[in-house]
């Protein structure tokens, strides 16, 4: 099943093309991981596929026919919201609040009921093997446990895709590891689909497809 198609993309900053013209297709249950030099244009790339910065050109389609980019502000956030879930290097965590608040807060900004989001994030908490952290704030919390509320935060509403910008750049290797065994793990069990920036050598070789981006080309 086609969740997201990139036809004919390309970025420009001023007179810099960042990505020349490309085309990608992601399939349910993929995992994509994107490699490439410093400066070669992957989080550019990865934030035009997850709606966070519009191409210069071309289009990207979800499920077959919708184009994001053509939606309001307001219904563009609610269609990120519901559809896509994203980690990035830095956890990103808010640190007034505890591991399970801020789990459930996508989930409660897309509507869902306190209740419903607890249990998800509860569920999520159990899956990832962090329930004994689920009251403590991200600064008790060692960079793993932080990194996998993370992941969890990503996957409350139950997204199509997850998109990841170096997800393990910040951990070391033992937890970089138990990381990228969680990813593979969840798209065994939940069919989940992924797209990963990575300089990961590990994470990157994990993954179904590896994408090489380099000077804006991207070579399959």
């Amino acid at each position: 099943m086609e969740l997201l198609r990139a036809k004919n993309i390309s970025k420009s900053y001023g007179n810099n093309q960042v990505l020349k013209p490309l085309d990608l297709t992601i399939n349910k249950g993929d995992f994509i991981s994107i490699t490439g030099p410093s400066g070669a244009g992957k989080t550019t790339l990865l934030q035009i596929l997850g709606t966070l910065e519009k191409p210069s050109d071309g289009e990207v389609l979800f499920n077959g026919s919708s184009n994001p980019y053509q939606l309001k502000e307001k219904q563009l956030a609610a269609f990120r919201s519901n559809h896509l879930g994203f980690v990035f290097q830095f956890h990103q965590l808010l640190p007034e609040f505890t591991a399970i608040e801020n789990i459930m807060l996508p989930a409660l900004i897309a509507g869902k009921a306190k209740k419903e989001a607890e249990n998800k994030a509860l569920e999520l908490l159990d899956l990832l093997g962090i329930s004994n952290q689920k009251d403590q704030k991200p600064s008790t919390m060692s960079g793993g446990e932080r990194q996998r509320a993370a992941v969890a935060r990503a996957l409350i509403n139950e997204p199509d895709i997850v998109f990841a910008d170096e997800p393990s750049g910040n951990l070391d290797s033992e937890n970089a590891e138990k990381l990228h065994h969680i990813f593979k793990e969840l798209q065994e069990s939940i069919t989940q689909t992924f797209i990963v920036v990575t300089h990961n050598e590990k994470l990157a070789q994990i993954a179904d497809r590896v994408l090489v981006l380099r000077d804006g080309v991207l070579q399959f």
